[in-house]
């Protein structure tokens, strides 16, 4: 009786746990720049109203991945809730690695479906296989990913950095080292951004943002 006692007290400290994380989460979300959003605009893929730079001739030739990876990435900046985009996170960087595989499954996801199991990691790349070594990815993957990754220097975006750099394994080796360089050139952006704002006697009064 002890036992089921102390049990059902763990259960309910880990409910309450997971609430706790839940309404923290659920207060404030990554705060998209006009500049990031814009940026999103500019990728290739689908047209909106919202795409008032949009090039509709690169727009009508991008792959369905791509398209797929924009309607994706436009969707998170719009979700409003630090809860909301953990959950949405896995979706995004699954349009991501497809991307990476040039709009193919790895040959570990047809495994998983020959399989009959279905799972956002069974597009995982599996490095050992030569096929997927071998994949070239999308044209829009490049910029994609860079946009991507440039989320983790949005100001409220802490909670999501694991994820997004741990999201860089599972592209197939030609793809990991596209993004590799992305991640080298979005630190230099943002640690030259910082150090003019840091210069700004006006931005020093103001406090900088930053993606805490």
């Amino acid at each position: 009786r002890a036992r089921t006692s102390r049990g059902v007290s763990a259960m309910a400290s880990g409910i309450g746990a997971k609430q706790q994380r839940r309404k923290r989460y659920s207060e404030a979300g990554v705060v998209f720049t006009e500049a990031y959003v814009a940026r999103v605009s500019s990728l290739p893929g689908d047209a909106s109203d919202d795409d008032d730079d949009v090039d509709v001739g690169a727009a009508a030739s991008a792959s369905e991945s791509a398209r797929a990876f924009k309607r994706a990435l436009r969707a998170f900046t719009r979700l409003g809730s630090t809860f909301a985009e953990v959950e949405a996170l896995r979706a995004l960087v699954d349009a991501l690695v497809l991307l990476a595989n040039g709009g193919r499954a790895t040959k570990s996801a047809r495994r998983d479906r020959r399989a009959g199991t279905s799972s956002s990691s069974s597009i995982a790349v599996d490095a050992d296989d030569d096929d997927d070594a071998e994949l070239e990815p999308d044209a829009a993957f490049a910029p994609g990913v860079a946009t991507f990754l440039a989320l983790i220097f949005l100001e409220n975006s802490r909670p999501l950095h694991r994820y997004v750099i741990t999201s860089l394994r599972r592209f197939p080796p030609r793809a990991r080292a596209v993004a590799e360089e992305a991640l080298g050139s979005e630190i230099l952006a943002a640690v030259a951004e910082a150090r003019e704002r840091g210069s700004d006697p006006d931005n020093r009064n103001r406090g900088g943002g930053g993606g805490g």
